[in-house]
Parts: C-alpha cells; sequence; structure tokens
C-alpha cells in the first residue's frame, strides 16, 4: 500500500472561460449517490448569467462543492466533449501514475471516500460547501497499480455475473406476471361488469383536528407498490387541511397520482391512519369483491386505461381523478370465489417474486463488501 495525499492523485484544473452571447454552451449536471455525469442543457450565452466560467473536459473528475458530501461526483464521459462549468464545481485531472482510471472510480464509491467529502464540507447545514485545500490534503492508502489493475478485473467480473443474474431474475418475474395476467383474464371473460359504486362505493371519514393531538398521515407509492408510513404531525402542522381516517380493508386511489398506479389496499398496519382529500377511499362489499381482486384489476392495462380517462388534466398534479367518475368505472366481477382464489395465487406469485429478489439484494451487499474490503 501506498499513502498519499488526495491532492497528490487529483490536480485542479482552471480553465478560463468567457461566455459569449452568441454562442452555444454545453452546461453539466452531476446527479447525487454517485448517479453519474451528464448533459444538463445546452444554452445561448446571452440567456448565460455569469460570464466568467470554466471549461471542463472528458475524462476529468468532477465535483460538486455542494453535493459532495451527498455523492455528487463522477468522471465526465467520453460522450461529453467539453463544457461551460461555474465555480460551483470543481474539475481534476487524475493522476495515472498512482490510479488507474477505473480503480479510481470504485474508490471514489467507497464509504472512506465518502467520509472525506463530508469531513470537507464545511459551513452550517444548508451551507456546507467542499473546501478544495481541506479536502486533497486528506490522506489515502492504495494498492499498487498493478493490484488495482486486478481489483478492477475482479469486480468487473463479478458485474458480470451480475448482470446475468438481473436479467435472469427480470426474465423469470415477466413470466411470472403473464401467468398471472392469464389467469386474470380467464376469469374475467364472459362476466358481468359493475359500477364501483355498486361495489366499492367511496367512503369518507371525517377527521376533527385537535392542535394538540398527532395525527400519523398514510402515503402511497405509484405503479402499485403499496403503502408507506409519513411523521405524524400535530393538528397545529395540519391547520385547515381537512383529514379523513383509513381502514383496513380500503382500496385508497390517491387522485393525483391514481394514473400512474398509486393504489392500494390499506393494510392491518394502516389501520386509523389518515389522509387528506386527495385519498380517496374505496369500501369494498366483500359479499362481491376481493379488494386485492379489485387493486389487481386497477393496477393492470383495462383498470389503468380507465383511471386515465377518470383523471382529466395535464400530467402530473394537475391530472386528478374524479369522484364521480371513479363511482362510474365498470369493473368485471366474477364469482367471489373464484376471485378468492385468484387473490390466493396472486400472494404465492408475490411470495416467489420476492424470493427471487433475495439474490438481487445478496448480490449488492457482496459488491458493497467488495468496495470496501479490497479498496480501503
Amino acid at each position: 500500500m501506498i499513502n498519499v495525499k488526495v491532492g497528490q492523485i487529483l490536480s485542479r484544473v482552471k480553465e478560463p472561460l468567457v461566455i459569449k452571447d452568441d454562442c452555444e454552451y454545453r452546461r453539466l449536471t452531476i446527479r447525487m449517490y454517485h448517479n453519474g455525469v451528464y448533459t444538463r442543457d445546452i444554452e445561448k450565452g446571452i440567456n448565460i448569467g455569469t460570464k466568467n466560467q470554466f471549461i471542463a473536459r472528458r475524462g476529468q473528475f468532477i465535483m460538486s462543492r455542494i453535493d459532495a458530501r451527498n455523492g455528487a461526483f463522477g468522471i465526465i464521459p467520453e460522450t461529453i466533449d467539453v463544457a461551460a462549468i461555474t465555480n460551483d464545481f470543481l474539475s481534476f485531472e487524475v493522476n495515472k501514475e498512482y490510479v488507474n482510471m477505473e480503480f479510481f472510480k470504485l474508490y471514489s464509491q467507497t464509504d472512506y471516500f465518502m467520509q472525506l467529502c463530508l469531513r470537507g464540507s464545511i459551513g452550517t447545514t444548508n451551507r456546507k460547501r467542499l473546501k478544495e485545500e481541506v479536502f486533497l490534503n486528506f490522506d489515502l492508502n492504495l494498492p499498487d497499480i498493478h493490484i488495482q489493475e486486478r481489483v478492477v478485473q475482479q469486480y468487473n467480473k463479478f458485474n458480470k455475473l451480475n448482470e446475468t443474474l438481473e436479467i435472469e431474475i427480470r426474465n423469470q418475474s415477466d413470466l411470472l406476471s403473464q401467468f398471472l395476467y392469464s389467469k386474470y383474464t380467464e376469469i374475467t371473460s364472459d362476466v358481468d361488469n359493475k359500477p364501483m359504486k355498486e361495489i366499492a362505493p367511496i367512503i369518507r371519514r371525517p377527521v376533527e383536528v385537535e392542535d394538540d393531538e398527532l395525527y400519523p398521515e398514510l402515503g402511497i407509492r405509484s405503479f402499485g407498490k403499496g403503502t408507506f408510513h409519513k411523521p405524524a404531525l400535530t393538528g397545529v402542522e395540519i391547520g385547515n387541511k381537512k383529514l379523513y381516517q383509513i381502514h383496513a380493508g380500503d382500496v385508497v386511489f390517491s387522485n393525483v397520482f391514481a394514473w400512474e398506479g398509486a393504489i392500494a389496499v390499506a393494510s392491518i398496519e394502516d389501520d386509523g391512519r389518515v389522509g387528506s382529500h386527495r385519498f380517496i377511499s374505496c369500501r369494498p362489499d366483500l359479499k362481491q369483491v376481493n379488494p386485492y381482486f379489485l387493486f389487481y384489476h386497477f393496477i393492470n392495462k383495462k383498470g389503468l386505461e380507465d383511471i386515465n380517462r377518470a383523471s382529466p388534466g395535464g400530467a402530473g398534479r394537475n391530472k386528478t381523478l374524479g369522484l364521480t367518475k371513479l363511482e362510474n368505472i365498470f369493473v368485471p366481477i366474477p364469482d367471489i370465489e373464484e376471485q378468492n382464489k385468484f387473490v390466493l395465487l396472486l400472494k404465492k406469485v408475490n411470495e416467489i417474486s420476492n424470493n427471487l429478489n433475495e439474490p438481487r439484494n445478496i448480490s449488492k451487499i457482496i459488491a458493497a463488501s467488495l468496495l470496501s474490503s479490497i479498496l480501503i
């Protein structure tokens, strides 16, 4: 192992650039949590306020002064030749005498390197910025360049296996989804269609808000990914907002994101939580419809198409599901016994899918362990 300063690995580049009104300039964005460097936009100089900037070039290591502590750094890819950057970014040449470039990409993702970025970011909570002179003076322990190359080979080999595993998991998941949908299609062909207001009418349970009480809110993830729990708010924090209680077994729709699958069945753990008027609770008549069958219907093709038609407006928060329109959506209703059998199958498929994800989770742990144990 060799001990070097960060400043021996990274040499600051300050290539001045004066922005001209009649020229176009590529600008960069650096995604946090090691998610890469990308083109933000290409803008005419006349629209750029800061005229004195710097040039960043492909292959350089670039960091955001503000968000380096959140992993906003990376190598500028080959697809970006040159770009204009403000003083909020630091660009460096990487000293290849000490470090293999691919190795450095891996090294910069380790907890150790992240800690250096945290320790080098100075200031109050919302104004912390990476101090170049502090950061460059930190110590690094690096293996010999030949060992670095072997580490990269080993990691790439593992990554290749990981990609193969990922493809196989996706293929198996797709087959399960197709099998489940074929069963759904089978039991819903040639059955009566009934409106939501007959099988699962909207129910509102208004909550009287008191200033000194706590109100735990419920959230719904898009794409049928279930519910999550928001922190409890006091009555004072809620103010004049109207709240409605949600009970286990409700089929709940987010009126602004139902069109992208923000639909869920409230669980026992969700019972008694609250939501604003934007959360629409429907209470299934269990003699007619199983709530999980209803959920499956609405997160798949026909159900989502109906939700989209019932949600006029543009994308995002302007695309709002109407109460009356929801009540008048017709749903195919097989015999309740058929629905219950389908729901058992749905739960079994979900269990298998979760088991398929286990190797993926283990793989992520192994990858993180490789980085922390081999590189540090």
